[in-house]
């Protein structure tokens, strides 16, 4: 009895390991990591467009902190819509934004930690999903001057992992986040939602 609990107690400290390892991989290996956007600080972002095939997304600071979020044209979006000449295509309307939900997307976004790149070749780019056509979030400063520009591509080895390639540069780096679930999110998952107060008791 004895000798079968110390078998299955081996077992389940084997799974944990091996659980351990396969979620964090690298976690034994010595880091040598460093900033993706040193000269960049979160206080500095004044806007952040986000593109994605033909959903576009721009969030935008104004005067009291507070970020708005609209819909906007991703350049693919507008060809197609030059195509099928939309004459009822309505104005993007500004709705105040999840302030919470965008500085937590800023932090993540200026707080990016690459090592060595795993791959300079071109040719991988649209593989792991980093090319033109990829996810691409700009992110603008207070006078509206682009800084950045980061093609955020698929997921990685490991649950909380995904490749990325700064705009112009052929080096793609693998991050510690799952970015597209903190990025790529619908219009309204942006939006502030307003406090549902709970109704009142009725009283006698």
């Amino acid at each position: 009895m004895k000798r079968k609990i110390v078998f299955l107690t081996c077992i389940v400290v084997a799974l944990g390991l091996f659980i351990a390892l396969f979620e964090k991989p690298n976690r034994f290996e010595p880091e040598n990591k460093f900033s993706l956007f040193p000269d960049l600080k979160s206080t500095e972002i004044g806007a952040i467009e986000i593109d994605y095939f033909v959903k576009g997304t721009r969030l935008e600071k104004g005067n009291q902190n507070q970020w708005w979020v609209t819909e906007k044209e991703t350049e693919l979006g507008g060809k197609i819509a030059e195509k099928t000449k939309n004459e009822d295509k309505k104005s993007p309307q500004r709705e105040e934004a999840d302030t919470e939900k965008v500085t937590h997307m800023i932090e993540v976004l200026t707080g990016l930690q690459v090592g060595l790149p795993v791959s300079t070749n071109p040719d991988k780019q649209n593989e792991l999903q980093v090319g033109n056509s990829g996810l691409k979030v700009t992110l603008f400063d207070a006078q509206g001057e682009k800084k950045e520009i980061l093609r955020v591509g698929k997921q990685g080895p490991t649950l909380f992992s995904t490749f990325v390639r700064k705009e112009g540069k052929n080096e793609i780096y693998l991050v510690d986040e799952y970015l597209s679930g903190i990025v790529n999110l619908p219009l309204d998952a942006w939006k502030k939602k307003e406090a549902i107060s709970p109704p009142l008791e009725n009283t006698p």
